[in-house]
């Protein structure tokens, strides 16, 4: 018998409206606007981005879940990948079809619904679907009509909210709890938490490749709370070092190797990758060990001790890369002063390894 309850009914009503915004006239051409405007902090989310689904997705075949206009589908046909986008907008396939023009490769595209793919099962290699499940109130579903498609050893690669953000902010006292979800259908945001991903492998008997914190400046509640009022002077900042292109490889360096490392507390999004495969060990992330830095006196060591034990044998090497980036490029040396000057003296560390339930080391 189907849930009528009112509770249900506004995850329905949630569903529909975000089917339809997608859908509505003109939403192809101001997705199209937003993902590509020349903007510095939307240039580095891209970077950012495609280079995550670009050292994740495995094998010949990628399916582009929830595509819109091919943000990731050209990225990966770009590497000989034979990539197929699906999207339920007619309108989003279209834009991505006249973006294919100036493509070498062909646009393979498909209007169709991602609860009911048109594909058989085990089709692709990896499945990318990014800004998508999170915006699904009964994702699980939708997950599970993902595996269906993906063959044995093959990875689906996603994105959700931050529960583990929210959880430490509740902790913390920055925010009140919230013990009732947000049931806008505008503003509605599909999250878990690192222990939630944990189960989810478990019950679908998954192994988790990747686990990591994106978009760092970017709806942030942690950075909006330490900035405060100093926020829009900071930003201004920001986009001024990422003017340069120096800043923004910088921050892809940073994102690569730092951000996997760290808790998924620190920020407001993060990026998962899950292989249908035995899990063999649980996933253990880097920043349980990370018990250190508790004695030093100042930030800027504090940090350094709490990444050498994220990072591992990791450390020197990317300590490496930053220092030669800096060296390098004068932007990326601003970037790291605006960071050090800006946002250490007022950063709670402890956000770096926090895991909800055990504490701040």
């Amino acid at each position: 018998m189907a849930d009528t309850s009112p509770y249900q009914e506004q995850l329905n009503r949630i569903r529909e409206l975000k089917r339809f915004c997608w859908t509505r006239e003109g939403a192809a051409q101001e997705y199209q606007y937003c993902a590509y405007k020349p903007e510095p902090i939307t240039r580095m989310k891209n970077l950012v981005e495609i280079g995550f689904v670009l050292r994740y997705a495995i094998g010949p075949r990628v399916l582009d879940a929830g595509a819109g206009t091919g943000r990731f589908t050209f990225p990966l046909q770009s590497r000989g990948i034979d990539a197929v986008a699906v999207d339920i907008s007619p309108g989003m396939l279209r834009e991505g079809a006249r973006s294919a023009r100036k493509s070498p490769h062909p646009f393979r595209a498909l209007v169709g619904d991602i609860e009911r793919l048109p594909f058989e099962d085990n089709t692709f290699d990896s499945l990318v679907s990014i800004t998508v499940l999170r915006h699904f109130p009964d994702w699980p579903a939708i997950f599970d009509e993902y595996l269906r498609v993906v063959r044995p050893g093959g990875r689906i690669i996603f994105d959700m909210a931050s529960l583990d953000q929210q959880a430490y902010l509740e902790a913390a006292g920055i925010v009140e709890p919230n013990p009732e979800p947000e049931l806008d259908p505008v503003t509605f945001d599909t999250g878990i938490t690192l222990r939630d991903l944990a189960e989810l492998a478990a019950r679908r008997r998954l192994a988790v490749a990747a686990a990591t914190p994106i978009d760092v400046f970017n709806e942030n509640r942690l950075l909006d709370h330490v900035l405060g009022e100093r926020k829009e002077a900071f930003m201004e900042r920001l986009r001024a070092c990422l003017d340069g292109n120096g800043a923004i490889l910088l921050y892809e360096l940073l994102s690569r190797r730092v951000l996997p490392a760290v808790s998924p507390a620190i920020s407001g999004s993060w990026f998962i990758v899950v292989e249908k495969r035995e899990p063999g060990a649980p996933f253990r992330p880097p920043f349980r060990a990370a018990q250190a830095g508790r004695s030093t006196v100042s930030p800027e060591a504090r940090l350094m001790a709490i990444l050498r034990h994220c990072l591992g044998a990791d450390y020197d090497a990317c300590i490496r890369e930053c220092a030669d980036a800096a060296a390098q490029w004068p932007e990326a040396r601003s970037l790291l002063e605006l960071c050090r000057d800006e946002l250490l003296p007022r950063f709670p560390l402890d956000a770096l390894c926090w895991e909800a339930g055990e504490g701040a080391p």
